[in-house]
Parts: C-alpha cells; sequence; structure tokens
C-alpha cells in the first residue's frame, strides 16, 4: 500500500473500504504473530465497534455460514440443497471448536 496522500479524485486512486478492512486485517493477524502484547489497532477497534445507540450504525455486519447460504438459496443464486446446508453447518462446527482451540492454546 501506498502511502497516504490526499488529492482531487482524478488525480489519486481511491481506497475503498473493504480495502481498508483488509489492510486492518492483516496488521492484526500479523502483530498476533510478531507482538502477541499488542493491543488491536484503532482503526480495526472502530470498524468492529457495535454501537448501540441510535445516533451510530455499525460499519459492518457479519453473517453466519448458515444465514449466507439462506439468502444465496432464497435468491435462487444457488439451489436448495439438503447436501448444501449439513457440509455448511458440519463446516461451521468445525471453525468454531478451530476457534475455541485457539483460545485455549
Amino acid at each position: 500500500m501506498e502511502s497516504y496522500a490526499s488529492d482531487f479524485p482524478k488525480n489519486i486512486q481511491a481506497l475503498q473500504a473493504a480495502d481498508l478492512f483488509a489492510y486492518e486485517l492483516t496488521h492484526y493477524f500479523e502483530n498476533l504473530l510478531r507482538r502477541p502484547k499488542d493491543g488491536m489497532r484503532w482503526a480495526l477497534r472502530q470498524m468492529l465497534a457495535d454501537k448501540k445507540d441510535s445516533y451510530h450504525q455499525p460499519l459492518l455486519k457479519f453473517y453466519s455460514l448458515e444465514s449466507m447460504l439462506e439468502t444465496l438459496m432464497n435468491d435462487s443464486v444457488i439451489p436448495e440443497n439438503v447436501d448444501v446446508r449439513i457440509a455448511a453447518s458440519m463446516l461451521e462446527l468445525q471453525i468454531k471448536m478451530d476457534m475455541q482451540d485457539r483460545i485455549k492454546a
């Protein structure tokens, strides 16, 4: 990523929200390996913050694998399929177990 610059949009390439999130998330995981005692960077904390008041809206909304599949099936993007649902449930369970193992370690 290049250094910060401000100018008219026609003169610089815009940084998209997804780019910023990916950049901050990469820093977070690199810091977990290299400097595990460092906390989460301010920008990522702001993106992930769950502000409960009516004035602020969350910047990101995360969906479970099951809810994403449900949406894709309802919108006919992928066909309704019991095997897909079973595989998704098993994958989601494995992800949760992996996360618990990492927390314990």
